[in-house]
């Protein structure tokens, strides 16, 4: 068990994400959240390489923080130049950190056709930098770009630029695999034939060009490194770096590593990665490890029986160690264990015979070309129904017709109560599609419901009649909900969508009137 350094680069690698672009006040803000997580190194950005990085260092003095050192980030000084004139350079010194990156050639290849000087300069590029942020009593963390595809092609010369690091003064030298295409295998030889000549502490940079970047990071460690470099998200350039969400968890759960993030640091890892996915406008991966949305959820009727019974039996570890939460999803998948947990989690009981109609009317459904996966109202809608006798049923019906209109539609919408036999008084509405014409029509914007968005799609294959697929995403009272309509055209569907919610909505009141659970 050896303690392991958390690098984060989110806010330096992770800003190079195609799309991505923080603020000031956004890199400010995760810098703050990264501290409270107990990261031992925050990368903050380039000085100089643009004004917000700028501004960001500056504004960066006044952050109190309680665990983490923020690091610059440079390269080598150019060639032919002495260092004391680099203009970068005279940026770092001007943020006051105590710590920065450098970033040097280590491959042979790269030397010579992207610096375009000789393989001696670069070295001496190299012990210039390091020694002159030593001598000013900076930490100096040496990022050896390219280190793998170097030792690969010429291990001897990589090993040279490491020793000239070292030598230099350099703290820590952090192989980088910086095209993102190296193997595990490769990674763990390379690293502990570093650490056998001698040389370190070692860390890892890992990009995921290959789909490795995780694995890379763990191998690296078994083989002696001792920092991770890595991003919330996995974000970075090209195809991202190795996702903090995934290898902290490794390194203290399965590997047994000491990090300084410790057990609450990680139970809030699923709050930091939703956090940075609403700051970079990227889509949450549901099926992201360990603090996806579909992590920790079971679909199979086995497979949630089991998990019942303890839920070691599915799942590798206890959500809530990552800040996450178990789900049991309800579909055509389902067995009666589905359906028992669905309503055990929310407080409402009932009897065998109602959760096998529950289950019988959940399959139907799905037959018909509903997902409830993606409609969780609908699904309490059916639930409803199964649990609600003939009294507390809505027993509504709705008719309409809808025919265009200038920059839009317009719809008649006229409400039945089947058990009273009597019609409402017609509504009309207006909207850019059937469904929006319909909403305004069927008077839910009274009852405080805002449609947020209908997306309408075509079932390819159905056993039934219905051909088309209504979703219907609403907010009433700051609660968001979705319901799927389906049918032989949009207006049936939309129909029918609108109609399952005034029946939910008619369902939920009479619970609240009858102080029970539904």
């Amino acid at each position: 068990m050896n303690r392991v350094y958390v690098y984060d680069t989110t806010l330096r690698d992770g800003a190079q994400t195609e799309g991505v672009s923080f603020s000031v006040a956004d890199k400010l803000d995760v810098v703050t959240r990264l501290d409270q997580l107990g990261v031992d190194y925050i990368e903050g950005g380039w000085p100089g390489s643009n004004a917000k990085d700028l501004e960001f260092f500056y504004r960066l003095k006044s952050l109190p923080l309680r665990h983490s050192r923020v690091v610059a980030f440079t390269s080598t000084r150019r060639k032919g130049q002495k260092i004391e004139q680099d203009e970068p350079m005279k940026m770092v010194l001007g943020t006051d950190l105590a710590h920065c990156a450098v970033v040097g050639k280590t491959w042979d290849f790269h030397v010579e056709k992207a610096l375009q000087t000789d393989l001696l300069e670069n070295l001496a590029m190299i012990r210039d930098t390091v020694r002159f942020l030593k001598d000013r009593d900076i930490e100096v963390l040496f990022d050896a770009e390219h280190f793998f595809d170097g030792y690969s092609n010429n291990s001897v010369y990589a090993l040279e630029a490491l020793y000239t690091a070292k030598n230099a003064g350099a703290d820590w030298l952090i192989l980088c695999d910086t095209n993102g295409g190296a193997l595990p295998s490769a990674i763990a030889r390379a690293v502990a034939d570093v650490r056998a000549n001698g040389l370190g502490p070692v860390g890892i940079h890992a990009h995921n060009d290959g789909g490795l970047a995780i694995a890379n990071t763990l191998f690296a460690v078994d083989a002696g490194a001792t920092q991770v470099q890595v991003t919330v998200n996995g974000l970075g350039e090209r195809c991202g770096n190795a996702d903090m969400c995934s290898v902290v968890p490794n390194l203290v759960h399965k590997m047994k590593h000491v990090c300084t993030m410790g057990e609450q640091g990680l139970r809030d890892l699923k709050s930091i990665s939703e956090h940075l996915y609403t700051l970079t406008g990227i889509k949450p991966q549901a099926h992201q490890p360990y603090v996806g949305r579909s992590a920790f959820a079971h679909k199979a009727g086995i497979h949630v029986s089991a998990v019942m019974r303890d839920p070691k039996l599915y799942e590798h570890l206890a959500p809530d160690a990552v800040g996450n939460e178990r789900r049991v999803l309800v579909s055509e998948l389902s067995g009666a264990s589905n359906i028992a947990f669905y309503l055990e989690s929310r407080g409402v009981q009932a009897t065998p015979a109602q959760i096998q109609e529950i289950l019988g009317q959940v399959k139907l459904a799905e037959q018909k070309g509903y997902v409830l996966e993606h409609a969780p109202e609908t699904l309490e809608w059916i639930v409803s129904r199964a649990l609600f006798d003939n009294k507390g049923r809505a027993a509504l019906h709705a008719s309409a017709e809808c025919h265009s209109v200038e920059h839009g539609m317009e719809c008649h919408w006229q409400w039945l109560d089947k058990e009273e036999g009597r019609h409402e008084t017609p509504g009309v509405g207006v909207g850019r599609t059937e469904t929006e014409a319909l909403f305004s029509a069927a008077g839910f914007a009274a009852q405080g419901v805002v449609l947020i968005n209908a997306i309408t799609t075509e079932i390819i294959h159905s056993d039934q009649s219905a051909r088309c697929r209504v979703r219907v995403e609403f907010e009433a009272l700051g609660r968001y909900g979705c319901f799927m309509g389906v049918g032989y055209d949009s207006l049936s569907a939309s129909v029918d969508a609108l109609t399952q919610m005034a029946e939910l909505f008619h369902f939920r009141q009479a619970d609240k009137t009858a102080e029970t659970a539904v």
